[in-house]
């Protein structure tokens, strides 16, 4: 399984990170984001979560990356996952992509997730994985919702 994740500039400029992971790495690629900055300064922090079986979500961020190229920098390390569009705009795309592709992943319903919290969403998507139960979301709402930008 993996996460496809959308993370804020902490700097607060119009610019958001796409980005995926496994589930065993997701602590791990959390924790080497937190290394960029002081801890009691800023928390990485993957805003937006989807997950889904490996390929769907490989297939899901390489469709965005296309959609996304002209206004992706591509120019040196550390830029190709960058988006330098609205959040709202990133969203409405991924939501229109997975509908419009028939992609099997689904949002999970968090306020964001950090290197303290991440291991229990795994979990709990593990849970579910385990029970066969991937079309209800074990977090507590139902997948069929949309992400939207927070005002």
């Amino acid at each position: 399984m993996k996460l496809l994740y959308l993370m804020r500039d902490p700097f607060g400029s119009d610019a958001n990170k796409i980005g995926i992971t496994s589930f065993r790495s997701a602590k791990v690629r959390l924790g080497t984001y937190q290394n960029s900055f002081p801890g009691k300064s800023h928390l990485a922090t993957f805003n937006k979560v989807w997950y889904g079986e490996d390929n769907p979500v490989k297939e899901l961020e390489k469709t965005l990356k296309n959609q996304f190229g002209y206004a992706i920098q591509f120019e040196g390390r550390g830029f190709t996952e960058w988006v330098y569009e609205k959040e709202e705009t990133i969203l409405k795309q991924i939501n229109e992509t997975i509908a419009g592709y028939h992609y099997h992943v689904y949002p999970v319903d968090t306020d964001g997730e950090n290197v303290y919290t991440i291991d229990s969403l795994i979990g709990n998507l593990e849970e579910a994985q385990h029970d066969n139960n991937l079309s209800s979301n074990r977090l507590g709402k139902s997948h069929e919702k949309e992400y939207t930008s927070n005002p």
